[in-house]
């Protein structure tokens, strides 16, 4: 008997349509006043629709990964864009991001469902009756029934696994045959999910690099630092500031370790100066950094002394410009004479000012 074992999953086999183009807004070129700045509106809206259909059609080639280097082209290209004039007016790649993270999730929740039917089959008789093999079969069409709420490549994906398990139950006359059908399909799933999981992965830098030209880049963030005490056990919460010009990153944070009320309290604080990468990460170093008391320090000689001596720190700061939204962690460490250094591990964020 010739089974069709082969689980119809591979991306490129399922129908893509193209995204909706009727759902893109009206270009910004068509609203604006004078002819030079609607030519320059033109070249970012050239560019991106250019972005749209190089991302948008990646799930019709395995060379996915060459339309994801030639969307970071275009995007380096629509930064250059940007700096002479026009202004994005929408995200081009969200509505392909939310078909791919539609897909996945609606793949993942199949895989799990064919591992549990695998354990209620191997749970029954191998002398079951052929009825109970059907039922199986059955149980798995409904599961893959289309569903209205689900996009049009998630409901794809179901309709094809479907004719394949109605042809393959068709004759199966027992349940080690089952069985066997199912390890396959479960087998022929593994090296799609894990395309479709790195391309979902690896489409997370070229969306943060564009969305980091949709912020505008540029600006003051302002927000908070969570200042992890070196015994791992109390946080402190503390201002945050990150200025951004073109691609240099500035900044700087203070902290008040104890808590309100607090006779003395020490006040870490700290610069930093980084650069901002063209795919929207943020590298910083932490620089003079210090601690003072602040308080009734006079009467207490350990306070006094962590003040005079500044207890100085320095380390290394990293996060990703997401928009108007900046976050990420920090990790610092004492650089004065103790034998054993002082770390301090945490996070931050903060949101641009004056939108």
């Amino acid at each position: 008997m010739a089974l069709n074992r082969i689980l119809t999953l591979t991306l490129a086999a399922i129908f893509v349509p193209p995204l909706c183009g009727g759902c893109i807004p009206t270009p910004a070129s068509a609203q604006v006043g004078s002819r030079e700045d609607a030519f320059r509106q033109q070249a970012v809206d050239a560019l991106l629709a250019r972005i749209r259909d190089t991302v948008g059609t990646s799930l019709q080639t395995e060379d996915w990964r060459g339309r994801y280097r030639q969307a970071g082209i275009n995007i380096e290209d629509l930064r250059k864009a940007l700096q002479v004039g026009g202004k994005i007016t929408y995200d081009p790649i969200a509505p392909f991001k939310a078909q791919l993270d539609e897909l996945w999730a609606e793949r993942y929740e199949y895989w799990t469902f064919l591992h549990g039917t695998l354990l209620q089959l191997l749970k029954q008789s191998k002398a079951a009756r052929e009825q109970a093999v059907r039922d199986v079969g059955g149980a798995m069409m409904r599961f893959l029934t289309p569903k209205p709420g689900l996009g049009t490549l998630a409901n794809a994906a179901r309709t094809k696994d479907a004719e394949v398990i109605k042809r393959d139950f068709a004759e199966i006359r027992s349940t080690e045959q089952a069985i066997k059908i199912i390890r396959g399909y479960i087998e022929d799933m593994k090296k799609n999910m894990n395309d479709l999981k790195a391309r979902r992965a690896e489409l997370e830098p070229v969306h943060a690099a564009l969305k980091a030209l949709m912020g505008g880049g540029e600006g003051t963030f302002k927000g908070k630092v969570m200042w992890e005490h070196p015994d791992g056990k109390r946080t402190y919460e503390g201002e945050f500031k990150l200025v951004i010009t073109g691609q240099q990153v500035t900044g700087n944070f203070a902290v008040l370790d104890g808590k309100q009320g607090d006779e003395i309290r020490m006040k870490r604080s700290g610069e930093v100066n980084g650069k901002l990468n063209p795919d929207g990460t943020i590298n910083a170093d932490i620089i003079k950094g210090s601690s003072t008391c602040v308080g009734k320090c006079d009467g207490d000689t350990g306070a006094l002394v962590k003040s005079i001596l500044g207890f100085p720190f320095r380390g290394k700061l990293e996060g990703r410009l997401n928009g108007n939204l900046a976050e990420g962690k920090y990790n610092v460490h004492s650089i004065d004479q103790r034998e054993k250094p002082i770390t301090s591990n945490g996070s931050w964020s903060a949101t641009r000012q004056g939108n």
